[in-house]
């Protein structure tokens, strides 16, 4: 079961890949709290390497846990949900691909809350690969949504985010999944009060959620 869903992870990245493939951006609306668009290659790039790393890594007898077949299968079929989203993305179907993002977001999600918390030697490493995507795709889920107009283009909302991830990340221990959300603010094309405050409020989560963990 572990080559299986090992297996399943890379498929799933690979499908993701050649979904992103067939983007095209000439008309892309922009939101008010957009990344810069170096953003968005730097962090799928990391983020499809450490995909296929934890896919090779966590098949190692040293990279056993409990709940590792259904971390990985909740962490691959995310990557699906993100294939299925650049499709409805050409088809201009964006309320349809901002509920796919969200989708993505809370499989990811899901998948990193299913890593035990007692783990706290180096094996920890395998919580940041689907953190980073939970993260990045909470980011990318607001993004669609504004472009959508189905919720406002304000952010405040990055804010709302903001805090809403640092809750979660400090409950779960996890300072990984706030990786991204940092990445999006600090590449922001305008910073305002709002972007401050959520970068202020991460920079306090990253290490409240690691001293949690490592205490």
């Amino acid at each position: 079961m572990n080559l299986t869903s090992s297996i399943y992870l890379g498929l799933s990245v690979v499908i993701c890949i050649a979904a992103s493939l067939i983007l095209r951006f000439e008309n892309k609306p922009t939101v008010s709290y957009q990344p810069r668009g170096f953003a968005f290659g730097v962090s799928w790039s990391v983020i499809y390497v450490l995909a296929f790393a934890f896919a090779i890594v966590s098949t190692f007898p040293d990279f056993e846990w409990e709940n590792r077949v259904p971390m990985t299968v909740l962490y691959g079929t995310s990557f699906l949900a993100c294939a299925a989203w650049a499709p409805l993305y050409m088809q201009k179907k964006q309320k349809s691909a901002f509920f796919v993002l969200i989708v993505a977001f809370l499989l990811s999600f899901l998948s990193t809350s299913l890593f035990p918390i007692s783990i706290k030697d180096y094996r920890i490493l395998l919580l940041l690969p689907p953190s980073l995507l939970a993260g990045w795709t909470g980011v990318a889920a607001c993004l669609s949504g504004s472009q959508a107009k189905f919720i406002p283009d304000s952010t405040i909302v990055l804010l709302c985010v903001t805090v809403f991830i640092s809750l979660f990340s400090v409950v779960l221990q996890n300072c990984f999944i706030l990786f991204p959300v940092l990445w999006a603010l600090l590449t922001q094309k305008t910073f305002n009060s709002d972007s401050i405050t959520s970068l202020v409020l991460v920079l306090i989560a990253i290490p409240s959620a690691a001293t949690l963990r490592f205490r």
